[in-house]
């Protein structure tokens, strides 16, 4: 008759623990430059198109710009509270 369950022996030395490795800070630190580089090209890129937009605008408008063209302007906006060209909400108006 056979035994169903194996019985082993009895190990004659102790197994070593393993020893406890920290991590290195690298593992921590690629996610965060990772984030941080992608976030970067965004906004990079973001701020290129809003140049690039500002720019196409200005030479559209630099050929409207006349002193007949700026008083049609002053007519329509008078009274209003501010000027809509220098509006906090005119993001391609702002110049560094």
């Amino acid at each position: 008759m056979r035994p169903t369950t194996i019985i082993r022996a009895q190990a004659s030395h102790p197994i070593p623990a393993m020893p406890i490795v920290k991590a290195a800070p690298m593992p921590r630190l690629v996610p965060a430059m990772v984030f941080f580089s992608a976030g970067s090209l965004v906004v990079y890129y973001v701020q290129r198109q809003l140049r690039r937009t500002s720019g196409d605008f200005d030479r559209a408008f630099a050929k409207y710009n006349t002193p007949e063209s700026e008083a049609s302007r002053a007519r329509a906006f008078a009274g209003a509270v501010e000027d809509p060209r220098t509006s906090m909400f005119n993001a391609l108006g702002w110049k560094r």
